[in-house]
């Protein structure tokens, strides 16, 4: 019978590299090893369209009840990832794990960002207001850090100590596909061409400022200061802290891809309704 039901949900064309292999497989198990999930049992469905279209308690119909269900999200862009959260609520009682890997923070939009109570509780004095033209800026700096690693992969090879060169460490951004570097492009957060922004561009604040992280350093905290106001919402809205446990962490180095960060979430308990 089927152990495991695999439904996907994207928003955009797909290169349809699990199709595949779902697809073509023969006739009885290939992946024997018990380390590995055996898709023969694998009942999948793949689901075109926007998240925000999408009710996943209709999704999860009742011949699920009862089943374990883990929520993976695999570099979900921008407001992408916020959707995601607001639909993770909705089927909160029956999730038992979850796996979101953010990433363009730089296309994240305010009236969708989960996080907004936090920033502002975060960021505001008797003297600021935080709001969306300073949540507008913090994401434009979130380019920083893929400005700085497409610097790095522009670089030529070089010979390390091993005569094996740098592009065994750092992969050229010519090699990525052309889909890869549209999905991730930031040409619309460029803001150096534009004169009314050249004084806040993310290049000019760290110069002003004489920040010693860089602009890398400042995209970096950008980053992370939007992923832990979606930690706050999984903790304050979605799931009580005691019955779920939940936390960012970071699953490669930022040399292999300044996107790098995740947030992680598991059950403390059997399902039950966290919040009346």
């Amino acid at each position: 019978g089927i152990d495991t039901r695999l439904i996907m949900v994207e928003r955009a064309g797909t290169r349809g590299k699990a199709d595949k292999v779902l697809r073509n497989l023969p006739p009885g198990d290939v992946t024997t090893k018990d380390r590995y999930m055996k898709l023969s049992k694998v009942d999948w469905t793949r689901i075109k369209c926007d998240l925000a279209h999408v009710s996943l308690p209709v999704v999860l119909e009742k011949e699920m009840e009862g089943a374990s269900v883990v929520v993976i999200a695999k570099h979900l862009c921008g407001a992408g990832m916020d959707l995601a959260l607001k639909s993770l609520e909705t089927i909160k009682a029956r999730v038992d794990a979850c796996l979101l890997a953010t990433c363009c923070h730089g296309i994240c939009e305010w009236k969708e960002y989960v996080g907004r109570d936090f920033l502002v509780t975060e960021m505001e004095t008797d003297s600021f207001k935080f709001g969306v033209a300073e949540f507008d800026l913090m994401r434009k700096w979130c380019a920083g850090t893929v400005s700085c690693q497409k610097t790095k992969d522009s670089m030529p090879e070089q010979d390390g100590p091993d005569g094996d060169g740098m592009a065994q460490v750092i992969k050229k951004s010519e090699s990525k596909s052309e889909d890869e570097q549209a999905e991730h492009s930031t040409e619309a957060l460029d803001t150096e061409n534009d004169v009314s922004l050249q004084r806040v561009n993310v290049r000019a604040v760290v110069k002003s400022l004489q920040l010693k992280c860089g602009i890398e350093g400042l995209g970096r905290a950008c980053q992370r200061l939007i992923d832990y106001g979606r930690l706050n919402y999984i903790q304050t809205v979605v799931y009580n802290p005691s019955q779920f446990r939940s936390e960012i962490v970071h699953y490669i180095t930022p040399e292999v891809s300044p996107q790098n960060a995740c947030i992680s979430g598991k059950r403390y308990s059997q399902r039950k309704e966290d919040h009346p």
